[in-house]
């Protein structure tokens, strides 16, 4: 779970993510505008997103309950991205709701 950059009264305050991998990399840049070149340590997250389930779910401080999240389509281009390990919020537990008919995962 990350805090959301989106704004606005229909604005999500949290996107929430599934962690496939935790990576360490040495890295350097090449980029024209660096000065120092040196290897420096890189740590990030390899995640599949979820996004809201469309439907009538109420959720939100108003209804004391989160939204009904679902993973987005494998197929949309940014189902699966990195993700600096800063912004995760960490200790986050989502339930499945099977006996809501919410069992499919893409």
């Amino acid at each position: 779970m990350v805090k959301s950059p989106e704004t606005g009264p229909n604005a999500q305050p949290y996107w929430y993510a599934r962690v496939i991998g935790i990576f360490h990399a040495m890295v350097s840049s090449l980029h024209t505008g660096v000065q120092e070149r040196s290897l420096r340590q890189m740590d990030f997250l390899w995640v599949r997103w979820f996004g809201v389930e469309p439907g009538r779910h109420r959720y939100g401080i108003r209804y004391a309950r989160l939204p009904k999240i679902g993973f987005v389509e494998s197929t949309d281009p940014y189902a699966f991205t990195f993700l600096d390990p800063v912004q995760a919020i960490k200790g986050v537990h989502v339930i499945p709701a099977f006996l809501k008919g919410v069992h499919q995962h893409y």
